[in-house]
C-alpha cells in the first residue's frame, strides 16, 4: 500500500484527488493538508511514501516554492513528491524536478493521472503528465532552430544564468558569487537582453554550459 499525504490550499483540488485515490486499491490517504506547515507536522507524525503536493502554499515557516520543496527533499529523504500545480513555466518545473520533485502534473490534466504519477514516484522514476509533456515537447520545438547562444555574454553573466537555470534566486545567486542582489539582477537583466529574451521561461531555450558561450572579448571563461 502507498501512502500518500495530499498537500493544497484549494479545497477543491483537495476533494478532486481524494475522489481518485479512493478509487484506487493499492494508494491510501493518510493525510491532507492546506499549508506547508501542515506537511511538516504530518510528516514528521504519519509515515508517508509520497506526498502530493502544489508549488505555492501560503502560511510556511521555510518559505514556498522551491525552498518549500527543497526543504521537504531534504529533510525527508524517503517521501517522494508529486508536484500537482497550475504552473507552465519550464523554468520553475525543470527547477522543481532539480529539487526533489519526481513527477509533474497539471491541473489542466485529467486527475486520473495522478494515479500513474504517485506509482511512478513511487518506485523512484520520473513522470510528466500529458499536459506538462507537451510543454516541454513545444519548448523543445522551439529550440531545435536556436540550440546554441549566438550573442555574447560575458562570463559572469553566463553564470549568472545558469545558475538560473538551475534553479537558484537572484538572492541565492548574490550570496554564492559574492555579489550584490542589484549586481546579480543587472546581469540577468543585461544577458536576457543579448539573447533577445523578456520573459523567464524563454531563459529555458538555451544551454548555458560554458563551451557553448561565445564570451565577450574582454573576458574569458576562467
Amino acid at each position: 500500500m502507498i501512502r500518500v499525504i495530499l498537500a493544497d490550499d484549494h479545497p477543491l483540488a483537495i476533494g478532486g484527488a481524494e475522489a481518485i485515490i479512493s478509487g484506487s486499491r493499492h494508494i491510501s490517504i493518510v493525510a491532507t493538508c492546506n499549508d506547508p506547515d501542515q506537511v511538516f507536522v504530518q510528516l514528521d507524525k504519519v509515515s508517508c511514501d509520497v506526498l502530493v503536493t502544489d508549488y505555492s502554499m501560503p502560511g510556511s515557516s521555510q518559505g514556498d516554492g522551491l525552498s518549500y520543496l527543497r526543504f521537504i527533499a531534504r529533510r525527508y529523504p524517503a517521501t517522494k513528491i508529486v508536484l500537482l500545480t497550475m504552473i507552465a513555466n519550464p523554468l520553475s518545473l525543470t527547477a522543481a524536478e532539480k529539487s526533489g520533485v519526481s513527477a509533474l502534473v497539471s491541473k489542466l490534466d485529467k486527475l486520473d493521472v495522478l494515479i500513474p504519477a504517485i506509482d511512478a514516484a513511487y518506485v523512484g522514476k520520473r513522470y510528466r503528465s500529458p499536459a506538462m509533456q507537451a510543454l516541454f515537447d513545444k519548448v523543445e520545438s522551439e529550440a531545435r532552430g536556436n540550440e546554441t547562444i549566438t550573442k555574447v555574454l560575458s562570463s559572469r553573466e553566463c553564470e549568472v544564468m545558469r545558475m538560473i537555470v538551475e534553479g537558484f534566486t537572484i538572492t541565492e545567486i548574490a550570496e554564492k558569487l559574492h555579489r550584490s542582489i542589484k549586481t546579480i539582477s543587472t546581469q540577468k537583466r543585461t544577458a536576457m537582453h543579448k539573447l533577445g529574451v523578456s520573459k523567464d521561461a524563454d531563459i529555458y531555450k538555451f544551454d548555458f554550459n560554458m563551451s557553448d558561450i561565445k564570451l565577450g572579448p574582454s573576458e574569458s571563461a576562467s
